[in-house]
Order: structure tokens, then sequence, then C-alpha cells
């Protein structure tokens, strides 16, 4: 295992997802396929939704092929069923069955018949792996293996089985549900009554305005186990749903206590033009009546309208694709699922053996607690394509909360196309990390991101470009709130009572190419070894610094309540195994002398003093490193192993007595009483999820082995050959499939060098518990002992021990080998990119070898007309072209060196090698929040040419006409501004102060997002204009050169913020001349803006990108891009810098284009996407500035007195934030407010 291990004990049920739906299609050039992985899937209502935006009428605009990852079955069995629903003929009028099967505790007869009706044609379809590939479900589902459609079924004949119930059996199994659902309520206790965030996050700008309505929905939700609020259809569901009875848990209700069906959807949508009404003096009584009506009426039937128009979505394009054209059989369907359970990481190590081997029988265990190997369906049916090996988009759920970091980028990063800077990997948090939840990514990515980046090959987009276009306002804003009333509790209140998460999603990519065509990409990294090794040597203490006593006693003295905070949110991901699978991804991506680099790492580790239990993983480590081939230490090699044999046998030690050949690595089984075991289950299972791990040890030597496999079983041993031969000794288990609740006993299985069970004569192997602060407790040490061994026995005792030569996990036709990240391997169907320019980089890191410092690319002069030039003396050139890229150029020769982060272009320096034919390009690293030259030098907003079409970086892509409009009219402009204003300024005044322009460059930028905030702002009527309006862009010396024709402001759901849904016409001298006439006429209209020189030419960077990301049209096949091959075209302030492909397409369906001033401007509009730029939270100092700037005070009243308006609040001119009954208010806070108001 690459993960702790943790003791099952208390564990929930999420059939209901905890964030709202996004689309996994976002980030990807338009129009391509695009190959789907999502480990930890949950529910589906992100599928739902990518087809939701992805469909034109019935038909997909891309091919979409999903492949689920989950541990639970149970959502992978309703997910299919749901799906099949979804394809059958007059869904629509099932689709309040289907939400009720989907989301409420308690069910109707209708829905419940539907339920099993579909669960009775499933099982007869899924007897085997052949029998589904026979049926029509299997040209859009589709089974990874035979673990996956036996273990999907039984859940389907369980569903089934509940129909079976006697009256009296169903009454009981109703009051014991209710009974479990009575008892969530109680712990739920005081966090959910003082705020229940997590299911109002969904609201994204509008949390705080949805606060109290979704949590007492989610009460209310509780109390009757139904999502409606009409007494008709609670009364009607008296039925237990059994989809949310049988999970891995067994036959009991055990859904998280703060799963709510309203947190799947975009609650934003409801709220945005809510005219709530301030509750302030009422009744509770008299609150709670007015929240229940508007759940009623408004807030659940708007969620309900979303899930129809997303299923009536799907539900059409798998009707199309499964329709049989007269000319025969039917067309490959463009939507997919197939689904896997087990593990995340270990399908992904299972996949990549797959890929590499070519062989669908793997190593690999499926899942903790199970012994069945990984093999994938080696012919999978006609009606799709094979199983992908490599994906465009690879989503990780949240999985990093519970996996680590680490091993996500590890295992998952290596299934992302390698080839293409375009795929998107996304990991995604809600559980804080470290001090100040908004550095939690720097907390776990265990060294300093540029560094991390290099050493892995992938980039959070986020770090290059210093803004994001999806939002998180809403989450610091509360985090700090939250945080806050933690910190300020009286000292006997339990912090555990405050409930903290903190959402954040990051995309992760391939570098950036090194040209507009996308042509160039980065050489792989080179480090001087003992700076990498001094590199990893610092991911190393990070990844396991929960061993570093000394800090956390530290740490607990200096700031004890602080402390215990920091310990609440820190969760041990790594094993030693993840460091060596860690190493192993680094050893595929960076060159270098690696035998000299782990020598050297091995030596910093065995010689390191911090880590207090380091030196009792250490055979484990370099067990794993030998099994991964990366280094073979002194302890594995064989004449070691010889030699202590000899030893402990004149000793009389019986380790490998009857070997003939004892292997550098042997397995260790080991069977844990039954008996013995039930004495401390309740122990255990009161310290919540302890971890677990093996121990070898004797008189004075003791080695943890953390890296384990569980199973309840039995241990079954075999002999293969006719001598007695321990070498022959095969061991298999056999899984007792009720676990826990059944009888049979625990066995453990790990892997040990040879030479651990040699230290001493008499060893014995142990199943402990680790020591934590958590697990140590008085009650389990007196029940276990201070080693904390659960159970212990000499390796000679071959009634608990058994020492093997191979896996009794592993099918007889795989290979012992199991593949990690490893070498870059050819990934078969890829389309291979021109690599021409690209080298080595070589990169240097700071003298505390945590950051990188500078780089270096040499590129070799090899055409015998560009050497004879050189040599000749010709004057040499370079200039950036992109933040990652320097052009070098002679006499007509260019040449590219490409870097993979952005560099400082002003601090390059070129050396020139006539003779030996080559140029090197030197430079520093920088990172975006301090760049000077990344903000000036098209590297913000970068647009790339591909074959398929231009692609985006680092800005989400968005579907308009799928997006809500915001009705805007005065009264209900009012109410948007109310929390629009925040949300826009808080990140702008954040950056203005953290930033401190005093440059040009950072000016410009802050400049810019100022425009795009008075655009938004003006449009929803701030200023008394509301959209449609107009902007114009102006310049000192030419006037203006811009038009922005707002036609109306979208919400953008899923990124939690607005878009402006505009038209914009770039000025240059012949367009002038040409609409002379209409400029005269919408002269009075017009809202300028004054843009100096910086902020100019950032604003020609970004309308090719906003152009692009809103584009539902072909670029023709002269498009002026690909014509001059630079976007965008030109800084030029009064010519036009993006393309002519889009002039006009679809302006006419814009009612104020097709009459009066407008009109004829429509033949020269192009659509875009305008929304803010969001600071990056982890780049930023945001923690202490959202309390200091009191954003999360109430906008309803006067910022001075707290009344209300005489008759409406006032806005500061100013900073359109602040509000004022009246001007004698201002002047008297104006003391207060003026250190704020920008």
């Amino acid at each position: 295992m690459s993960h702790t291990v943790l003791w099952p004990g208390k564990t929930f049920f999420y059939p209901i997802g905890n964030t709202s739906p996004v689309s996994f299609t976002q980030d990807l050039p338009t129009g391509t396929s695009a190959d789907i992985l999502l480990l930890g899937c949950g529910d589906p209502r992100s599928i739902l939704y990518t087809v939701y935006m992805n469909t034109n009428g019935s038909k997909l605009g891309r091919t979409l092929d999903f492949t689920c990852v989950d541990l639970e079955g149970a959502i992978l069995g309703d997910t299919q069923c749901d799906s099949t629903y979804l394809a059958r003929r007059r869904v629509k009028e099932k689709l309040p069955l289907i939400w009720n099967i989907f989301f409420d505790f308690f069910i109707d007869q209708p829905s419940l018949s539907l339920l099993l009706a579909q669960c009775t044609k499933l099982v007869a379809a899924s007897a085997s792996l052949d029998e589904w590939k026979s049926t029509s479900y299997s040209r859009s589902i589709s089974f990874c293996d035979a673990n996956t459609i036996s273990v999907v079924r039984g859940y389907w004949q369980l569903y089934l089985k509940s129909a079976t119930l006697t009256k009296v059996e169903h009454r009981r199994f109703k009051a014991s549900t209710a009974e479990s659902i009575r008892k969530f309520q109680q712990e739920w206790g005081h966090a959910a009554k003082s705020l229940n965030y997590p299911a109002t996050r969904s609201a994204g700008p509008l949390a705080t305005h949805a606060m109290n309505f979704v949590t007492r929905g989610c009460r209310r939700f509780w109390e009757t186990g139904v999502t409606a609020y009409d007494a008709e259809t609670v009364a009607k569901a008296q039925l237990v749903n059994p989809t949310f009875l049988y999970s891995v848990c067994g036959d009991k209700f055990n859904v998280h206590r703060l799963s709510y069906p309203l947190t799947c959807f975009h609650l934003a949508e409801p709220f945005a033009t809510l005219d709530l009404q301030s509750t302030k003096g009422w009744s509770r009584e008299r609150e709670e009546k007015y929240e229940d009506d508007l759940l009623l009426k408004i807030i659940i039937p708007t969620a309900k309208k979303q899930f129809l128009s997303w299923c009536t979505s799907l539900s059409s394009v798998l009707q199309n694709g499964n329709s049989t054209p007269a000319s025969g059989a039917p067309p490959a369907s463009p939507f997919v699922v197939r689904v896997f359970c087990g593990d995340a990481l270990a399908f992904c190590k299972a996949l990549r053996h797959f890929r590499d081997t070519k062989s669908p029988n793997t190593p690999i265990v499926s899942a903790l607690w199970k012994t069945t190997c990984v093999t994938f369906d080696s012919q999978p049916s006609d009606a799709i394509p094979p199983l992908p090996t490599a994906f465009d988009v690879v989503d990780t759920s949240n999985l990093s909360d519970h996996l680590g970091l680490l091993n996500i980028l590890t295992h998952a990063g290596s299934l992302l196309r390698r080839l293409s800077s375009f795929g998107a990997l996304y990991t995604e948090t809600l559980l804080p990390e470290g001090k100040e939840a908004h550095n939690g990514l720097l907390e776990r990515a265990c060294c300093d991101l540029s560094t991390l980046s290099l050493l892995i090959g992938l980039v959070p987009t986020t770090l290059v470009s210093g803004f994001t276009t999806q939002s998180n306002v809403h989450e610091v804003l509360m985090y700090q709130i939250i945080r806050h009333s933690a910190r300020t509790a009286p000292e006997d209140t339990d912090v555990r009572e405050v409930l903290e998460q903190y959402h954040e999603r990051l995309v992760w990519r391939r570098p950036m190419p090194g040209d507009v065509n996308a042509h160039v990409i980065p050489g792989r990294p080179t480090f001087a070894h003992s700076e990498l090794a001094g590199a990893l040597f610092g991911v190393y203490l990070k990844m396991f610094a929960d061993e570093d006593m000394n800090n956390k006693f530290k740490n607990f003295f200096s700031s004890p309540k602080e402390a215990v905070l920091t310990e609440m949110k820190h969760h041990i991901h790594y094993v030693r195994r993840s460091f060596a699978e860690f190493l192993d991804a680094v050893h595929g991506q960076v060159l270098g002398n690696w035998t000299r680099v782990i020598s050297e790492l091995l030596d910093l580790i065995s010689n390191d003093r911090k880590l207090l239990s380091g030196s009792n993983f250490f055979q484990d480590l370099c067990g794993h490193l030998h099994l991964l081939r990366l280094h073979t230490a002194d302890l594995v090699q064989p004449s070691k192993i010889a030699y202590h044999r000899q030893r402990a046998a004149a000793m009389g030690g019986n380790a490998y007595r009857g070997w003939c050949q004892v292997p550098e690595i042997v397995w260790v089984v080991l069977t844990v009483p039954r008996s013995l075991l039930r004495t401390v289950e309740g122990i255990l299972d009161e310290q919540g999820t302890p971890i677990l791990q093996c121990e070898v040890f004797g008189v004075q030597a003791s080695n943890n082995y953390p890296s384990i496999g569980l199973a309840y079983g039995k241990a079954v041993v075999g002999q293969v050959g006719s001598n007695a031969d321990k070498n022959d000794k095969r061991v298999s288990i056999v899984v007792d499939e009720k676990g826990r609740h059944g009888t049979s006993d625990l066995v453990a299985a790990f892997q040990a060098p040879a030479l651990a069970l040699l230290v001493e004569p008499q060893m014995s192997v142990a199943l402990a518990v680790r020591s934590t602060p958590h697990s140590a407790s008085p009650k389990l040490i007196s029940k276990i002992g201070m080693r904390l061994h659960i159970f212990a026995s000499r390796v000679d005792d071959e009634r608990h021990v058994h020492i093997l030569p191979s896996s009794p996990f592993f099918t007889s036709t795989a290979s012992g080998v199991q593949a990690v990240a490893g070498p870059i391997a050819d990934e078969g169907t890829e389309p291979s990119l021109q690599k021409a320019g690209t080298t080595n980089v070589d990169v240097s890191i700071d003298n505390k070898c945590d950051t990188v410092s500078s780089m270096t690319v040499r590129v070799d002069v090899v055409e015998d007309g560009a050497k004879s030039s050189l040599l000749r003396g010709a004057s040499v050139t370079m200039e950036t072209t992109t933040v990652h890229t320097v052009r070098v150029s002679w006499k007509g020769h260019v040449q590219m060196h490409v870097f993979p982060l952005p560099v400082d272009f002003d601090r390059a320096r070129l050396r020139i090698a006539r003779k030996s034919s080559y140029t090197e390009v030197s430079t520093f690293v920088i990172i975006a929040p301090i760049s000077t030259t990344v903000i000036m030098r098209n590297v913000r907003f970068p647009v790339f040419l591909t074959g398929k079409g231009p692609a985006l970086w680092n800005m989400h892509r968005v579907v308009l006409d799928k997006l809500p409009l915001l009705k805007l009219s005065g009264a209900v402009s009012s109410r948007i501004t109310d929390w629009l204003n925040p949300h826009v300024v808080l990140y702008l005044r954040l950056y203005q102060e953290s930033q401190q322009p005093e440059n040009d460059a950072r000016r410009a930028m802050v400049a810019l997002k100022q425009s795009l905030h008075d655009i938004l702002l003006g449009a929803a009527g701030t200023d008394g204009k509301l959209a449609p309006c107009v902007i114009g862009l102006d310049h000192p010396s030419v006037g203006c050169y811009t038009l922005i024709f707002v036609a109306s402001l979208r919400l953008d759901l899923s990124s939690h913020t607005i878009v402006a849904d505009s038209w914009v016409v770039p000025l240059n001298e012949r367009l002038v001349s040409q609409l002379a006439s209409a400029l005269g006429a919408i002269v009075p209209d017009v809202g300028h803006f004054t843009t100096e020189q910086g902020a100019m030419e950032l604003w020609k960077h970004l309308l090719p990108a906003v152009t692009e990301r809103c584009r539902t049209w072909e670029h023709k096949p002269d498009c002026e891009y690909q014509r001059n091959a630079t976007i965008p075209l030109t800084l030029v302030v009064d010519e036009i810098p993006i393309c002519s492909c889009g002039r006009g397409i679809g302006a006419t369906e814009v009612p104020a284009f097709r009459k009066g001033p407008w009109r004829a401007f429509a033949p020269y509009a192009t659509r875009a996407a305008l929304s803010p730029l969001f600071a990056v939270s982890y780049l930023e100092s945001v923690g202490g500035l959202v309390m200091d700037m009191k954003l999360g005070e109430s906008t309803e009243g006067c910022s001075a007195c707290g009344g209300p308006g005489k008759p409406t609040l006032l806005i500061c001119g100013r900073c359109k934030t602040a509000r004022y009954c009246s001007t004698e208010c201002q002047h008297k806070d104006w003391k207060n407010h003026k250190s704020m108001c920008k």
C-alpha cells in the first residue's frame, strides 16, 4: 500500500456529493474528444452537468469517455442504475421518481417500483461480462473487470431483496433507519446549530445569504428523510430507499450526517435575484416559516429544474446514440461510462502496469481488505473503444484530503497525457492543512511549488499566471469567520465543535508550450546530484514531519490551543513506499546520475536525527527502493543476506531453515487470532481510525513496515513442486466475505528485506497500532502495552507466521514488479508533438536545496549554414515569446530556448559558443505575483494554436448560452450589487493592498482588474446604467481603441462567479471611418475607461483569450492567427488584436443589435466572456486582510450606524462597497473607512 493503513472504525457512506457540480471539459480545447478519469468519482452529478454543458439539442459537441473509480461499490451501482433509467423512452415523466431514488431516504411506492423494475433488468443482464456485452446497455456502460460487475450486481440484488421483506420486517427496517437518523441528528450537535457551511458553499458568492435557508432545509431533510417540503410528498414517502442502506459498511444506514441533496446543485441561481427580507427582530417561528416558504416555492424547485435539465440532456444523448440507422449497426456511442470498484491508487498502478506490459493481468491488489488482484477485461465490447491508458482529464475529487497530494500527483499524474500541455489534472481539498487554510497547498506540496513542478512535470496553472478565473472568495471569507470564532472561543470550549472546511480546486498541467503553434515543448530538467539529493531529502522530512516530535512539542508549549487546532487538521498519509514511488516518478521526469543521487539521499536519511523514528523505517525504505529497481542498498545485497544467515543459524536462528536460496525481499504473512482481536476491537473503535502497521523486532532491534495488506480470512498453505524446498512454499488468503462481521482471523501481509529477519537469532512479528498523540491513549496502552502490539508471534511459529518468496496476492500470470510512475513510456495513441529546439534544462537550487533559483537551456546548432554564419561572427539577438521561452536568432536562423517554468527575461544571459556551435540562455525563475516581465510580455492570457484549433492554458472555457441570465431591473439591480460588490471587490482590494504597485507593470495589472471590476459593477447598475450598455477603452494618444458592448450578466455557476456576456469591437483607422456616424450616435451612452500604455497592452493580450473562451464557431482556414503565427495579432493601440473569424456571428440574436444604435456594429462584433481575475490565495497574503477589511459584516444597514436607508442606502462613490444612510454618517465614518477605501 502507498498510504497508511487505517483501522476500519468510524466510517461513513457518501451517496450524495458534498460540492456543487463542475464541467470536466471546461479546461479542454473546444470540440476535442475527451477521455476522462474520475478517481473517487462519487455520485454522477458532475457527469450529468458535463454532458449538459456539451450538448446542443440531442447531440454532444465532443465524444465523452468517462472511467469512474470508487471504493464504494454501492455508488457505482447507483450511478449505473440511474444512467440506464435515462436511456429509456419517455423518461421525462419519470424524472420526479428518479429524483426521489437519487436523493431521498424514504420514498413512495411508484419510486420504489421503478427502482426494483430497473434492478431486475440489470441483474438479468449482468450475470457475467460476456452477458453484459450482449445487451444494449454495453453501448454506453462498461465494466473494467469481472470483480466490479460482480460487486455492482451484488448491490442490485440487495435492492431487490428489500422488496421481499414482510411487513413486520419492513417496519423493523424502517424503525432501525429512523433511529440511525435520530442518532446522527444528535451527533450533529453544536456545530450544525451554529454554522453548517458545507451545505451552503454551493451558493458560492451568495453563501452567506443562503446559510440560514440551507441549514433549515438540511435539518428538515434529516427530520423527514425527504428533500421536498410539501406535506403530501412527505406523507407518501413511507418506504425505505434501499440505495441508502447498503454500502461497504454493511446493511445499515450510515450516511454522513452533513449530507444534503441541495449541496449537489448550483444554489447561487435562486439566491442571486431573490428579494430577501431582513429578519431582524422576528420571532424564531416567523423566521422559520419564511425560510420554509422560500425553500418550498423557489429554492428546491430551482434545484429540481437543474436536475431535470441535466438528466434530459443525457437522456437525449443516450437515446440518439442507441438509435439504429436503416443502413445497419448503430454508430459508436459518443458517451461512454466505464466503472472500476477499488482503491484509486491501486487502479492507477494497475492501469500503468497494463499500459507498460500490455498484459491485463496485474499484481496490484484492488483495495485494502481485499486479496484479488486487478485483471482488466481484455476483450471490451465492439460498441466502445478499449479502456484508455492515458487521459485528457484526471479528476481526483478530494482524495488529496484522504490519500495525500504527493500520492495523487505521483500516480494519477502518470496517467495524464504526457505529450500535451492542455490536459488537466484536478486536485480538490476540503480539509484545511497547516496554520492557515489558504496556505494549505504549500504545506501539502512538501517543498517549494516551483521545485515540485520540475520534479513531477506538472504545475498549477495559477502558479504561472498569478490569477484565477474561478472564485473561492466565499471560502476565504467564511473560513476566516469560522477560524476567528475558534480562536476567540473560551478556553473550556471544545474546538472540535467548530466545523472547519476550506474548499480549494486546482488545475495542474504539463508546462506551457514554447511557441504559439504549441510545437515546442520544454526538455527534461537536470540537477547537480548533490542539489537534487538535498531537495529530495527536504521532501522526505516534510512527508514524515509527524515523526519530528521536537517540533511538535515546541509548537504545543508555545501555543497549546493553536497546536491542537493544527494537529486536528493534520493527517498522516505517507509511508516509505509513498516516498519510494515519488522518487520513481521523479526518476521518470528528471535526468541525472541517479546512482549518486540515491546514494547521497540515503546517506542524508540514515544520518538524520530530526525524525525520531526515522531509523525504524529505514529497512522498509530500502526494500521498496530495491523493488522499484531504483537502488539496491547494502542490507539487500545477496552477500549480506548469506553472511547473516550463517551467523543467525550458528546462534540458533530458524527464519530460513529449509530454504535453498533466500531472495532479497520476502513476504511475511501474520495471522491474528480472532479471539484475541475481539478483546481490542472496541477500544480501537473508540480511537476512530488509528493507523496500523507491522513490526519485526527482537530484543534490541525493531523495524516498522507500514505498507501492509489486510483481510479477514484464512492463510492456506500450499506447496509447489515435489520437494520440501521452502523456496516453493505458497500461501493463499481465503477471504471471509462477511469481513469484520464474520468469525475469521485477521491476516496481515507485507514485504521486508530478508535481512530483517536475521538481525537477531529470535525475531518476532507483530501487528501494531502506530503511536501518535491520538492513538496512544492510556486505555489502549493499559490493554495492549506500551509497544501498542495488537498481536505478536515469533517468526518460526508457523501457526501464525509464514515467510514466503512471493506474494500471497499475485495471480499466476502477473509479473511481480509493480509499475508506478517510472520512466516515460510510449502512450501508444498519443499524437506526437514536434520537439524541435528542445533540449534538457540545467536547474540550480538555492543553498537550502529548497527553491529553484535559475535554469539554463543549451541548444546545439546543427544546420551547416547556421554553423557557418555563427562562426563568421553573425550578430545574435534574443527576445522573449512567452513566459517560458526565449527566441535566439541570427541571419534568419532561429532557436527556441524553452523553460518549464516562467523565467525573468530582463536578467537573462546569452552565451554564444561560435566554435562549439551552440547557444545557451541562463536566467532566473520567477513566480507570477512578484514578476514584472510576466505582466508585460504575453504570458498572462496565452492562447496557443493546435491542430484542433486555439487552446487556452490558464483560463477556463464557458458556454455562455448555458449560463443563467441575471434579469436586471432597477429593484433587482440593487439586490445584486449587495452580493456582487463584496464578491468582486474583495480580491481586487487584497491585490491592491498586498501588491503595493510601485512600478508600471504592477500598476497595469491593477488597472486591468479595476477596469474589469468597473465594467461588471457598471453593468449591474451601480452607476445608474444597466446592461445592455457600452464601454469604451481609451488611450491618451488615440482616444477610444476598443468598444465593449455588454449585452447581459450571467452566472458562471460552477466557478462561483459572474460573467459579462459581451461583444467586443476593436477599432482601427479604417473601421472608425466606416462607423463614423454610428459612433456619433452612441457617444452619449458610452462609459469611458482611460487605460495607460501598460494596461492597454494587457487588454490587447486579454481580448483573444476572452473571445476564445466562449467560442462556438470554427476558425476559418485563412485565420489571421494561423497566417501570422501570433496571438494577439498586434499590441499597437489603433490596430486590431483578434482574428476576424468570429465577427458578427450570433450578434443579431441579441435584441440590442437588431435595432437601434448598436445595429451598425453587429457585423464587426465578436462575442467575449469577461469575468473577474481573482488573486491566488496561496500566493497572496489574504488571510488577515479579510477580517481587517470587515467584509464579513452585513451589508443590510448603514456602515456607520447600522440603520436602514433614508429611503435607500447610499454607496461610497470611490470603493462602491461601503453603504451609508446619510451624508452625515459617511463623514463620521471616514476616519475608519479611509484605510480600506480604494
